[in-house]
């Protein structure tokens, strides 16, 4: 199931989004741009059952189990060229406050990705059955 934009951004798609982000003129912003565009496509496979939302905050991928903003932000991911971080919403249990975030940096992307996909099962915000990974 395809990464649906969060109803809280009038903007295009995500993957719109990412898109004008590749093709900007400036290096950073164009190299964010792709690996978020590849980021997505991996996540999308690997959980092809998943309904996951998302908004973007400053060039972040924010993906949520809701539809608007108010949703608990689960998983927060950015990267670009060897440098990629997933952070993800602990579970309320296990939180030592309220809203505390696990982080992760990691230099290689499909380590990022699989971290990121771990980390959407990790938050447990999701039910169970979207959750099957596939390769």
């Amino acid at each position: 199931m395809p990464i649906v934009r969060s109803k809280s951004q009038s903007h295009d798609s995500i993957e719109g989004f990412y898109e004008e982000l590749a093709q900007s003129d400036e290096a950073t912003s164009s190299q964010i741009g792709k690996t978020m565009l590849s980021w997505i496509k991996r996540i999308e496979k690997k959980l092809p059952e998943a309904k996951i939302y998302a908004l973007t905050s400053h060039m972040h991928l924010v993906l949520m189990p809701g539809e608007t903003y108010i949703e608990d932000w689960a998983v927060k991911l950015i990267g670009m060229e060897n440098h990629y971080t997933v952070q993800y919403l602990m579970p309320r249990k296990d939180s030592p406050w309220l809203n505390a975030y696990v982080t992760g940096e990691f230099t290689d992307f499909d380590e990022a990705v699989a971290m990121s996909v771990r980390a959407i099962q990790l938050c447990e915000l999701w039910p169970i059955e979207q959750l099957r990974i596939k390769n």
